[in-house]
């Protein structure tokens, strides 16, 4: 599995202006090792004039590829898991 060394995400998943970004964490076990952990952040891109933003607010017409994309960033998280023998939570 892809160790994180940054704030850059593991893994994005677009569409329509919605992004689903994965970021990969480490904990420290017990006994001593590390284990991975995944968090999702969920983002809508906009124009303002000539100036991009993000917000974390959806619309109505944003909550299908939020679904979409929520579901694949899970199975991507089961699947990077499931490859490397680590419990799905």
């Amino acid at each position: 599995m892809h160790m994180a060394t940054s704030n850059k995400p593991w893994k994005v998943f677009r569409s329509s202006g919605v992004s689903a970004s994965i970021f990969e964490n480490q904990t420290d076990t017990k006994d001593g090792g590390s284990k991975s952990y995944f968090k999702v952040s969920l983002t809508k891109t906009y124009r303002d004039g000539d100036e991009f933003k993000s917000t974390s607010s959806l619309s109505r017409d944003d909550l299908p590829a939020a679904v979409l994309l929520l579901q694949l960033a899970w199975a991507s998280i089961l699947d990077a898991e499931s490859t490397n023998g680590e419990d799905k939570e």
